[in-house]
């Protein structure tokens, strides 16, 4: 009995129904492919899945030994050892780099040595391998490796699992590591399929790469693919880490209209909270329902449409009845200017569209900021005292 079909033929098979309930599933590809009924282990060799999105799919233990799989792409991509890609076309392909690091290390244990020592040793060390690799390691392994096969291994050590510090510093080496744009696109595609796991991670990635290519269109819809993931916690830190490179100029219509979608009203109010937080009680107390200035439940937090509304801070001003002193209106909103002057994304925003009250509200949080200092530094100067 035949196995190796490939896509054309299973349209023309008693496989069709199967992909007629692929196209019409809304869902990542592993999803599709089990509503469908294929099997990943035989129906996929020889197939031709170019320019497929892979985000979110699972796909270990598919088989696709002779694929044509050229420019895949996708976020958050679970594989394996189990998953072969033994002969397929991975041209711009999301899995070129992992395939084509994996098989130099098959063949060449020096290699393998190398990367070892590149893993383990300090950001200095590995700095100094990328930069001259006439001294040092480099030095001691010159004929291991070839000039090709050193850049892979690390391209490989930038996104690999190693410590923030490590991989903050081997981010700014993406240029002198990709000699053009195709390399440069293997390494951040790679970055986006299996690397989304830590958020700090992604923070880096963020900032990093939006101020090194900020004109780079592909970089670019790269970091707002990132505003858009199905995880709050990386959307979070892309919003907060965009704001800070040089790219978000050219692109905060479309980040803001993002930001404003009503799946990131958590992240907004986090944003305003935390900052509030930051500032002091009075800010707390300013952009919240419930009449509190210390820890305050999220359904009560003002969202970013609430906010320097008289209406509602009439609402709040009541909320604060149970107080010996209530803020009034225009204090609720000089305080409510203050945290998103300070807020991040909401910051950057104010001052691209020139907002007539930034200023004045940076002034006086920096104002009750020395305050606070002051204050402070009374109160241990009067223990020191007292003690002795």
């Amino acid at each position: 009995m035949k196995t190796d079909f490939t896509l054309s033929e299973l349209l023309d098979s008693e496989f069709q129904d199967g992909i007629d309930r692929i196209l019409a599933f809304e869902g990542c590809f592993s999803d599709m492919v089990s509503a469908a009924g294929l099997d990943p282990k035989y129906d996929f060799r020889h197939s031709d899945l170019r320019n497929v999105d892979f985000s979110y799919a699972d796909i270990r233990g598919f088989d696709f030994t002779g694929a044509d799989l050229s420019n895949t792409s996708g976020m958050d991509v679970l594989l394996d050892d189990t998953t072969i890609f033994t002969r397929a076309t991975l041209v711009g392909s999301i899995f070129e780099k992992r395939v084509e690091e994996n098989e130099l290390l098959a063949r060449n244990k020096e290699a393998n040595q190398i990367y070892k020592l590149l893993k383990e040793g300090d950001t200095y060390q590995v700095s100094s391998w990328i930069s001259n690799r006439n001294e040092g390691l480099a030095k001691r392994y010159r004929n291991a490796v070839s000039e090709q096969e050193a850049t892979i291994l690390c391209r490989k050590l930038i996104t690999d699992s190693i410590d923030l510090t490590k991989r903050t510093t081997l981010f700014y080496h993406l240029r002198k590591l990709t000699s053009n744009s195709r390399e440069l696109r293997s390494v951040v595609s790679d970055f986006l399929a299996f690397h989304l796991d830590d958020p700090q991670v992604v923070r880096a990635f963020v900032k990093v790469t939006g101020d090194l290519f900020p004109r780079d269109e592909y970089i670019s819809n790269t970091i707002l693919r990132l505003c858009q993931h199905q995880s709050i916690e990386v959307r979070s830190v892309a919003f907060s880490a965009i704001s800070k490179t040089k790219m978000f100029l050219q692109n905060y219509r479309t980040v803001e209209a993002l930001f404003s979608e009503r799946k990131n009203e958590r992240i907004r109010k986090q944003f305003i909270l935390e900052t509030a937080i930051r500032m002091g009680r009075s800010n707390v107390l300013a952009i919240n329902t419930a009449g509190e200035n210390r820890q305050v439940d999220y359904e009560h937090v003002l969202d970013q449409h609430e906010l320097l509304d008289e209406e509602v801070c009439n609402r709040i001003r009541m909320s604060q009845s149970q107080r010996a002193s209530q803020q009034k209106v225009r204090e609720i909103i000089e305080r409510q200017e203050e945290v998103l002057a300070a807020a991040p994304l909401f910051s950057r925003l104010l001052k691209i569209k020139k907002t007539p009250w930034l200023q004045a509200a940076r002034s006086r949080s920096r104002r009750h900021y020395d305050l606070l200092h002051r204050e402070l530094e009374a109160k241990i100067n009067n223990a020191y005292r007292n003690r002795y």
